[in-house]
Order: C-alpha cells, then sequence, then structure tokens
C-alpha cells in the first residue's frame, strides 16, 4: 500500500477498503491449501441426470418389479415389456415407465411443482410419461400437503366481511342515478373500469383467475419477481390439458404434443410423417376438440337450468290469490325482474284482475325490492289503493327485511317448494306447469288461516315493541 505506483486493480481496492476499519493479518502458506485448490485451472464437466437411469436403479430394488421382469423374460406379456433392462407399460399406444413404490411420490411432486396445477392436471402431466398405481391417490395427498399451495389458495365462495366491490364497465344500467342511489344506500362500492381497456374484458378475467395463483406459488419466496416467471407459466399452461376440450391449446393449434425442457423425461421424437397425414390429423383433433366443447356446453346449460327458477310474482288474499304471473320477453324467454317490467305486469295483469274484487277494500302489501321501492312504482300504486299501500318508501312504511311478517315469504314459497319439486321436473316448462297446478288447488279456507297467523304475528311484534324475532315460532 506504501508503493508509489499501485497497479490499478489493488488501487481500486485499496479506495473501496477505505471505508472500513481492518487489520491485514499474516496466514502461513500451510493454512492456504484450499485457496491453491480454487485457483488451479478449470477443467469443464458436463454433470447429467437420467430420470430413467434412476428408476431403473430402483426397479431392481424393488421386490416385485424384480419378480415382474423375471416372468416377463420367461413369459412374453401383453400389457408389459422390458425395453434396457426397463420395465415399461403400453397403455392407450403409450410405452408409460414403471415407476416403483420407493420413487412413486418423488415423481408426482416434481410433476406438481412445475405450476402447482390441481389434481387432474397433475395426473394428466404424470400419467402422459409413467405408470403409476392409485395415481389419483397419491396426487391428492402431494397436493394436500403442498405447502406453496396450502399458504397461496384462496378460500372458494364469499368471504367474510363487508360485500365485495362491484367492477363493472360504464354502461347505462350502471351509470344511472337509480343504480348509483341504490349502491350508495347498501354501502357498495361500485368500481367502474375504463373504456376501452382489455382486462375489462371478461374473458380475459376469466383467464387471470388461474394465472395470478399459479404464479403466487411460483414465486412464493421472491414475490417482487414474478416477471421472470411469465413465460414460464405461459409455455406450462399452452401444454397442460383444458377441461373443455380435453387437449392441450398447444396440440389444438399446431397438431402436436409440445417438447420443453421441464419435461420430467424426453421422448425419441418419432418419425416425419408425410404432410397430408399429419394435416388430416390436425383436423380430425380440431373436430374433436370442438364437440367436447360443445359437449361441455350442454353439460353446463342442464346444470344451470336444473336450479333456474323462473321470475314469477302471485298476490294472495282471503279470497284467493291473483296468478301466478311469469316474466317473459317478446320471444317467450323467462326474464329478470326489474322496474320497467314490474309496472308493466302492474299495469297489464294485475289491475285488471282486481275488477274482479271491491278495491276499496283491498290492502297492498310488498317487499322491500328496488323494482317494488323505485318512485315511479309507489306511484303508481298510490293511484290505485291511495293510502292503503304497505311498502318500503309507501304510505305505510315496511320494513325492508321482515320475511316473518310477509305471507308469500312465511307460507306461500314453503308450502308450493315442497309440492313443486316432488316429481322433481327436468326443464322450466315442467317447473311453471307445477306452479300454476299448485298454486290454483290452494283452497280459500288455507288462506284465512294465513291472514289469521298474519295478525298473530303483528301482535307478537307490537307486545314486544319491534324488537327482532328470535325464532320463526308461527307455523303454518
Amino acid at each position: 500500500m506504501h508503493k508509489k505506483d499501485l497497479p490499478a486493480k489493488i488501487d481500486r481496492w485499496a479506495l473501496m477498503l477505505e471505508e472500513f476499519d481492518y487489520e491485514v493479518c499474516h496466514r502461513p502458506g500451510r493454512q492456504m491449501k484450499h485457496v491453491d485448490a480454487l485457483s488451479r485451472y478449470p477443467i469443464m464437466m458436463i454433470s447429467s441426470h437420467d430420470i430413467t437411469q434412476k428408476i431403473k436403479e430402483a426397479q431392481n430394488k424393488d421386490e416385485f418389479i424384480s419378480q415382474l421382469k423375471s416372468a416377463i423374460k420367461i413369459t412374453p406379456s401383453d400389457e408389459y415389456f422390458l425395453k434396457n433392462e426397463t420395465l415399461y407399460k403400453l397403455h392407450k399406444n403409450s410405452e408409460l415407465l414403471v415407476v416403483p413404490e420407493m420413487m412413486q411420490r418423488e415423481i408426482v411432486l416434481h410433476a406438481h411443482a412445475q405450476g402447482h396445477f390441481a389434481s387432474k392436471k397433475t395426473i394428466y402431466c404424470v400419467s402422459q410419461e409413467f405408470y403409476i398405481p392409485r395415481l389419483t391417490k397419491i396426487v391428492q395427498d402431494v397436493i394436500t400437503n403442498c405447502v406453496p399451495c396450502i399458504l397461496s389458495s384462496r378460500k372458494a365462495g364469499k368471504q367474510e366481511g363487508f360485500l365485495h366491490p362491484i367492477p363493472k364497465d360504464k354502461g347505462s344500467a350502471f351509470t344511472s342515478t337509480e343504480f348509483q342511489k341504490f349502491c350508495q344506500e347498501e354501502s357498495i362500492e361500485h368500481i367502474q373500469i375504463t373504456t376501452g381497456v382489455p382486462l375489462g374484458n371478461g374473458q380475459i378475467e376469466r383467464m387471470h383467475e388461474p394465472i395470478i395463483p399459479v404464479l403466487t406459488k411460483l414465486t412464493i419466496e421472491e414475490p417482487e419477481k414474478w416477471f421472470k416467471h411469465v413465460h414460464r407459466l405461459q409455455r406450462i399452461m399452452n401444454s397442460t390439458t383444458t377441461r373443455s376440450t380435453k387437449f392441450t391449446p398447444f396440440e389444438v393449434l399446431i397438431g402436436v404434443e409440445m417438447k420443453q425442457k421441464e419435461d420430467i423425461q424426453i421422448k425419441h421424437l418419432l418419425e416425419d410423417e408425410l404432410s397430408e397425414q399429419f394435416i388430416n390429423k390436425r383436423e380430425t383433433l380440431r373436430n374433436e376438440a370442438k364437440e367436447n366443447t360443445l359437449r361441455l356446453q350442454d353439460e353446463n346449460k342442464k346444470q344451470y337450468n336444473k336450479h333456474r327458477k323462473p321470475a314469477l310474482i302471485t298476490t294472495n288474499q282471503a279470497g284467493g290469490i291473483i296468478g301466478p304471473y311469469f316474466f317473459k320477453n317478446d320471444e317467450g324467454h323467462n326474464v329478470t325482474v326489474n322496474g320497467d317490467r314490474y309496472r308493466a305486469m302492474i299495469t297489464n295483469f294485475f289491475i285488471p284482475e282486481l275488477n274482479n274484487h271491491d278495491v276499496q277494500e283491498l290492502w297492498f302489501q310488498q317487499d322491500g325490492a328496488t323494482c317494488h321501492t323505485a318512485r315511479a312504482t309507489i306511484d303508481l300504486l298510490k293511484d290505485t289503493f291511495g293510502n292503503r299501500l304497505i311498502s318500503r318508501f309507501g304510505p305505510v312504511n315496511w320494513p325492508p327485511r321482515s320475511c316473518d311478517l310477509s305471507p308469500l315469504d312465511y307460507f306461500l314459497w314453503g308450502y308450493v317448494k315442497s309440492l313443486v319439486y316432488a316429481d322433481k321436473p327436468q326443464t322450466l316448462d315442467h317447473l311453471e306447469d307445477n306452479i300454476r297446478r299448485v298454486i290454483a288447488d290452494i283452497r280459500p279456507q288455507i288462506l284465512e288461516k294465513v291472514i289469521e297467523n298474519w295478525t298473530s304475528r303483528l301482535d307478537y311484534i307490537r307486545a314486544s315493541r319491534g324488537s327482532p324475532m328470535p325464532e320463526i315460532i308461527f307455523k303454518m
């Protein structure tokens, strides 16, 4: 350090060390043997890890597989065969490597770690290369005990706490004053997406649903470096089978399976096929994928219609029931109820039905649905019933969620449902016919008891000075 001219490298070291307080100590050469080893000229070495060789050695240690290999050498089998002294299994024209019990969990864990997918996709990845008995049970056990999956998985269904914000586009239905007022009254945070942003598209958001959890699992140790895994995730998703088509996206687009460096076993490439055969195979593959997609859509439609209920309105009184009325569009399809459709029902169906009754003696009661309590709806009902209107924002204000005091809630819906679903209707037309039949069979004597029960409920509420009912104490 005290030399007049120092080499540039030593000079830089000296400047850097000026920031620290240190002491230079001499160390004998006999204590520096590791430095001599590290300073030797490096020799390039190639380290390879052959999973096939590792499984072959494990097969030789497995008693059952060893006996099976010995038996195959004496008597050939249609299911199993030996290749380079390694046991394989034929399954759907594919050569699957038989994995001994001691390596089964290791193979499944390695396949699952490629993208931390669910059980179906993990089973698919393993079954393309290996044969493992009771594979489903092993995969479920591995996924259940996977720490990144446990830490990153989000609980399904609605989360606890306040209502989550509602992101919507800037359609007129969501920018109206009435909808904004409703969100404000119900303490709902309404978020509008920016016009023209691709992320606002529902299909894109649906695609992001599996991407974000997978990225979270892959970057659980370094979340800030998530971008380094995007290209790998894209390749994995394009080479993984989908539930709708039963094929990988890459295979549907190109016509062959993707070969990637993360494959557990690299198989030998097949011989080149003729161009005409390749095109025919790819076209057949696409047609089959399309059929699988259409079949899944039909299954989803049947599943949805099984729990689909038509929107209907009924009105009960001591003398009978008016309705039911099913809300449908001009094409005859069932639609949801909004303010315009509700007011059209009152004008075109309900009020004409009242001509058969003494309107001056009737009271009208409804729940607190938004389409029922809109200003235009309340004004329309006041023109017919005057002050005999029991409703939220009406002359006689009504608690919006008092289901115990609404005859349709505490009697009609439960009574009708138990009879309507007795024969398990499979179509909406069948369901509507059952609803009409059951309501038509309700006798006036039953409705008189319903009204008597209603007055008893009012007496209970009045005696308790408006406190909520701890349980349903009135049963029909």
